[in-house]
């Protein structure tokens, strides 16, 4: 555990979940040695204790017991709502928010059990290097991929996009394996794709297993399963 009762990992804890890019989160998650986040969806976090993390995380690196409470530094709701640990809990890494869009680099692994169409009280997320996938399109053109999943009993979708560049090339990650069903979790058995080429709409399968999701393996449009 990286935090604990006894407050010591504080700061630690104040520097990633007050993160304003997914970018600067993963790699402070990396530098620190953070592979999964515990979260719980019940407890909002509001007022002092997000003032805490604010100022928290512009303190010096020093020992964790040398650290001490004073010249709290307010943030505004805001400014909160902006951080990746919101992100997390009100968006589940899976929608826009400020700089954020959909997660390509932290991906749930488990969520509680709750009843049907109820969001589960507490959800594991898991740091993962994500699935590179390269592919042609129209220079300029939108391709989106999807993915259905359900956590516990509540059906949740991740919906990304990204813009060719002026070359006809869209890099993206993914986060989420077809073959994952721990945890409950099941993941469909492919993400979906909607881009254009060469002046067609296309629309195409994807199935990405669990270690090229670990791993950071990249994948092509040979990978592809296009559809009618």
């Amino acid at each position: 555990m990286v935090v604990n009762n006894a407050m010591w990992g504080f700061k630690t804890m104040a520097d990633i979940f007050s993160t304003t890019t997914e970018e600067d989160a993963w790699r402070l998650c990396e530098n620190k040695g953070v592979k999964y986040i515990f979260l719980k969806t019940t407890h909002q976090v509001e007022g002092d204790l997000c003032d805490f993390w604010s100022t928290f995380k512009n303190k010096p690196e020093r020992p964790e017991y040398q650290l001490e409470y004073k010249d709290i530094q307010r943030v505004s709701r805001e400014e909160y709502r902006n951080w990746f640990y919101f992100w997390l809990q009100d968006h589940l890494a899976m929608t826009p928010r400020g700089k954020f869009g959909a997660s390509t680099g932290f991906r749930i692994i488990y969520a509680a059990t709750s009843v049907a169409d109820v969001l589960s009280p507490f959800f594991l997320f898991e740091r993962v290097r994500g699935a590179r996938l390269n592919i042609a399109a129209d220079p300029g053109s939108e391709l989106v991929i999807s993915l259905e999943l359900k956590a516990a009993k509540m059906d949740l979708a991740y919906k990304a996009t990204k813009n060719a560049g002026a070359d006809g090339k869209v890099s993206l990650k993914l986060p989420y394996a077809n073959d994952y069903h721990k945890g409950n979790i099941s993941i469909d058995p492919f993400y979906r794709l909607d881009f254009q080429k060469n002046g067609r709409r296309m629309r195409a399968k994807l199935v990405v297993n669990d270690r090229a999701i670990v791993e950071g393996i990249t994948l092509s449009d040979s990978d592809l399963e296009f559809v009618e």
